[in-house]
């Protein structure tokens, strides 16, 4: 919904519109729903409204795909993604995600937060990964394995240096990204933490 300065509304009602008749869901009434929609004033909430819809709808069919193709999946031999067996049997879901791809992904600004999300990671990466694995840590790459989590300590316990990379790698997963911005900017120096 934050995006419609991107896309039109109209363009998103459309799209979301096409992918719910196509999908046909038995017990879904895409008439009552669009219906909701038009009662919801304000139409950032709408979109919302229908966008939470059109996420449960793919859910639920992601699901039957999944439990349709359970023994191949399990097997190594489903050669396809959920979403591409979705997109194949949902011509506007494929439409969607290229208009998706073409108008809000490779915008600018998505372009300028992806970017600085690499640099956030890398950053941090080669603050942890070093002192991870280094067999005697200077003081600084000490007070880096400070910040730690008790959870994530488990490097304690292991000579493997792909353990210890991975337990770098679990904490960075495990981070918002808004912690992980606001942890960048504090060990960097942009921010200077205050100690109350």
């Amino acid at each position: 919904a934050q995006r419609l300065g991107i896309l039109k509304a109209e363009e998103v009602l459309g799209s979301f519109e096409a992918i719910m008749r196509a999908l046909n869901r038995p017990g879904e009434n895409v008439d009552k729903t669009l219906g909701y929609y038009r009662d919801i004033e304000d139409r950032n909430e709408g979109i919302a409204f229908l966008r939470a819809k059109l996420i449960n709808l793919l859910a639920l069919e992601a699901t039957d795909v999944f439990m349709a193709n359970e023994e191949d999946i399990l097997k190594g031999e489903f050669n396809d993604t959920l979403i591409d067996n979705l997109e194949q049997r949902c011509p506007p879901l494929k439409d969607m995600m290229k208009l998706s791809v073409e108008r809000i992904y490779n915008h600018d600004t998505v372009t300028q937060i992806e970017i600085a999300g690499y640099n956030v990671m890398s950053e941090l990466l080669q603050l942890f990964i070093p002192a991870l694995l280094k067999e005697k840590p200077s003081h600084k790459e000490q007070k880096v394995l400070k910040l730690f989590p008790y959870q994530f300590t488990e490097f304690q316990l292991t000579d493997s240096r792909y353990e210890k990379v991975m337990s770098a790698l679990d904490l960075l997963s495990g981070m918002t990204d808004t912690y992980a911005t606001e942890l960048y900017r504090r060990l960097k120096g942009i921010v200077i933490p205050q100690h109350d």
